[in-house]
């Protein structure tokens, strides 16, 4: 009896963010990967975290700024690119931490798709994705950082929120006595480069070959004559080269664009076409 309790203790001191269960397995099964999903204070999840829920009880909810960071520029995210976020609670006197995030629109539409770049993290949900810590990700002294990627949605999506709910625990071997916090960051579409989703050319527009290293080729099929121009953007929005700029007066426009000459580097880039006032945003990588 007294190996059974031992590790019962064992289990509630490292594994965070579950609800009380008397079964050992339940516990076990719940708490390796981190919070149930929708404990984030995220409105697809009901704004619960895990002590509005009562998995942990303790101090009030505390709300913080500036624990979720990434490298999106302040122009914002620009639609199809790739980011790094971390997660951040600092707590000094405190060395087991726990978190889960959620990027959603203020109305709890998932936004995005996020990847697990690390041993410490694991995804949960399924029509709404989280990140959580794992039981190897819980370690800290005073802190706890977590770092993971997020690919930003379609053009047209809009600011998304990065809702964050973390876990400081006494250690006390219990759910009792630990401290959440909240924090949320917002970040905005990057409009700067006027993108528009268009249908015809959606439909017509072929690149290849995918991925591309010393050239491309862009093909648009069913036209009309006009003039026809191809921009490289970077994915922080930011306008690279002019490729195309030309009148078109065939059905069919085809051209071979060669990176080479230009001097442009390796890595994940937008094609801006524009055919008669209609404009599409194609991602390509470079490579």
């Amino acid at each position: 009896m007294k190996k059974i309790i031992a590790v019962g203790t064992i289990l509630l001191t490292v594994f965070l963010f579950s609800s009380f269960d008397k079964n050992p397995s339940v516990h076990e099964t719940l708490r390796v990967n981190g919070a149930p999903a929708g404990h984030a204070g995220d409105p697809a999840g009901g704004n619960k975290t895990c002590n509005t829920t009562g998995c942990h009880t303790g101090p009030a909810v505390v709300t913080q700024t500036g624990w979720i960071t990434s490298n999106i520029p302040a122009a914002g995210y620009v639609p199809g690119a790739t980011y790094t976020l971390t997660a951040t609670v600092t707590d000094p006197g405190h060395t087991k931490f726990g978190f889960q995030v959620s990027p959603q629109s203020a109305t709890g539409v998932p936004l995005g798709t996020l990847t697990s770049t690390s041993t410490e993290t694991t995804l949960a949900g399924t029509s709404v994705q989280y990140i959580n810590q794992n039981n190897t990700g819980t370690a800290g002294v005073g802190s706890k950082t977590w770092s993971f990627n997020w690919t930003a949605p379609a053009a047209g999506s809009g600011s998304v929120n990065f809702y964050g709910a973390f876990n400081s625990t006494n250690s006390s071997g219990n759910a009792s006595g630990d401290t959440i916090y909240k924090s949320v960051l917002t970040v905005n579409e990057n409009q700067s480069v006027g993108i528009q989703v268009n249908d015809f050319l959606e439909k017509n527009v072929t690149i290849y070959p995918v991925p591309s290293s010393d050239f491309c080729f862009v093909k648009i099929g069913d036209l009309k004559k006009g003039n026809i121009s191809v921009d490289l953007i970077d994915f922080n929005g930011k306008h690279v080269a002019e490729l195309v700029n030309e009148y078109n007066s065939q059905s069919v426009f085809e051209k071979r664009i060669d990176f080479v000459n230009r001097n442009i580097e390796k890595g994940i880039y937008f094609l801006k076409i524009n055919q008669n006032n209609s404009t599409l945003l194609k991602r390509i990588v470079i490579n």
